[in-house]
């Protein structure tokens, strides 16, 4: 095999060789594009383009994103750190203290929420989701159409 590759004759060019990192469009390497060759990707949650909008300040995005992964510090959450605490909601002292329950079941959220929408002349609460899209910008809108 040796004898093979040793016989081998490698044409020769009057071009000056050059380093070329194929990932890269540009051929340039960058820690970024490296970083997307190595990386796992999965596909895409469907909350994404709504959390990280450019239009939202980050503090919304990491709210949103705590929300879909269910990392707000909730009584529910402590507890499986292993912290008991009492285990109502601290605004309608009925249920446990849940981001799902904070979000859509709490009476006194609801009521804020619904006099929010009304402030804003919307009709009902079903209408929030337009409402957080507008709040996103007007290209959140036209991208939902």
């Amino acid at each position: 095999m040796f004898k093979v590759i040793k016989s081998t004759d490698i044409p020769c060019y009057d071009v000056e060789d050059s380093v070329c990192w194929g990932p890269s469009k540009s051929s340039d390497f960058t820690t970024a594009s490296a970083w997307e060759e190595l990386r796992l990707k999965g596909p895409k949650a469907p909350w994404v383009q709504l959390v990280w909008h450019k239009n939202l300040q980050p503090r919304h995005s990491m709210f949103g994103w705590r929300l879909a992964h269910e990392k707000l510090p909730t009584e529910e959450e402590y507890q499986r750190w292993g912290v008991s605490l009492a285990s109502k909601c601290m605004l309608c002292k009925k249920q446990c203290d849940s981001a799902l329950h904070l979000i859509l079941n709490c009476e006194f959220n609801n009521v804020v929420w619904g006099n929010f929408a009304l402030g804003l002349a919307l009709v009902g609460i079903s209408q929030l989701p337009l409402l957080i899209f507008e709040i996103g910008g007007k290209e959140s809108v036209d991208a939902r159409m």
